[in-house]
């Protein structure tokens, strides 16, 4: 400070502008091209002595953690395997889908808030699993599952049936030819989807 002309005079070293200058570059990387895989935790400047910059960055894995949660349900339930007519009981996959359903609702109200800006990749999971629920799972759902789990309620308790088997017993439903080819087209269309979530997890 020089009082005669109240003028301010400031100097920066090289080593710190330099410093200033990475920190900059390295904030614009992490914004740009990070996808938001990276998180800066620590950043600072030491101007005293020798000048410098330090800083942190972590891989946030919050996101690939609740797709990777999400996936493995998804692998792990019958929603993944072609649907086996004589062998597979339809109240247990219903059972079974109904459960995943509410599971992956909750997962993606999770995500964490920074992931949901504009381009990033928690959208792409929202976006992706929204599609999984109201294209892969609530049609079906929708159109078949009332109607079939009360009718199945009753004739499963009926004398005449007692010494059937569930898979022969689903096996008389009036409309069981339509909702199996329903619940196949349902079926492929939850496989599709599983690998394209498994895609997802491979570049994220």
């Amino acid at each position: 400070m020089d009082y005669s002309d109240l003028s301010l005079h400031i100097e920066l070293g090289v080593l710190f502008l330099i410093g200033i200058f990475s920190i900059l570059i390295l904030l614009f990387i992490v914004k740009r091209y990070g996808k938001n895989k990276f998180q800066l935790v620590e950043m600072g400047i030491e101007i005293s002595g020798n000048p410098k910059a330090t800083f942190k960055v972590k891989r946030d894995y919050s996101n690939l953690y609740i797709a990777n949660r999400i996936y493995i349900e998804l692998i792990t339930r019958k929603v993944t395997l072609p649907f086996e007519e004589g062998k597979d009981v339809i109240i247990e996959i219903y059972d079974s889908w109904y459960q995943l359903f509410g599971f992956i609702r909750e997962e993606i109200k999770t995500i964490p808030g920074h992931h949901l800006q504009k381009k990033y990749s928690g959208n792409a999971l929202i976006d992706l699993t929204a599609k999984i629920l109201n294209e892969g799972l609530r049609p079906h759902l929708t159109n078949h599952q009332a109607a079939f789990r009360k009718w199945y309620k009753i004739e499963s308790k009926r004398v005449a049936h007692s010494q059937l088997s569930p898979q022969e017993i689903q096996e008389s439903y009036p409309h069981y030819s339509e909702l199996i080819i329903d619940l196949k087209q349902a079926n492929q269309s939850l496989i599709h989807y599983t690998k394209l979530l498994k895609q997802f997890l491979d570049a994220t």
